[in-house]
């Protein structure tokens, strides 16, 4: 098995004004504490043999959010799992809903 090991770049690949036009024509604003945030609302399907689901996930500034962050849209709360970076000055950062019956997320 060949194991081929890419440099990581030391900063963004695009500059914030970038980022911003990026997040302002395709975003909307969300609610982290009394602070809007601009972010992409995305999924993923997943398939395997036994089921099909979906995977929520926000694109956002790399510096908006990080795990366990949560935040607010149309009166829902999503709580950030975790983030992949992708050095690009935004990051996919996959979510769950959180629940006001306490049931546990599938990340815990």
């Amino acid at each position: 098995m060949i194991n081929i090991r890419y440099k990581q770049p030391n900063k963004s690949q695009f500059n914030d004004k970038q980022q911003e036009a990026f997040l302002e024509r395709f975003g909307i604003d969300v609610q982290k504490g009394d602070t809007p945030v601009r972010v992409i609302f995305e999924s993923s399907k997943v398939e395997d043999s036994n089921f099909v689901s979906q995977q929520l996930y926000i694109t956002a500034k790399t510096s908006d959010f990080e795990d366990g962050d949560l935040f607010t849209h149309e009166g829902i709360t999503y709580k950030v799992m975790y983030g992949m970076n992708d050095f690009s000055g935004l990051t996919d950062f996959y979510i769950s809903l959180e629940s006001s019956d306490e049931r546990n997320s599938k990340y815990n």
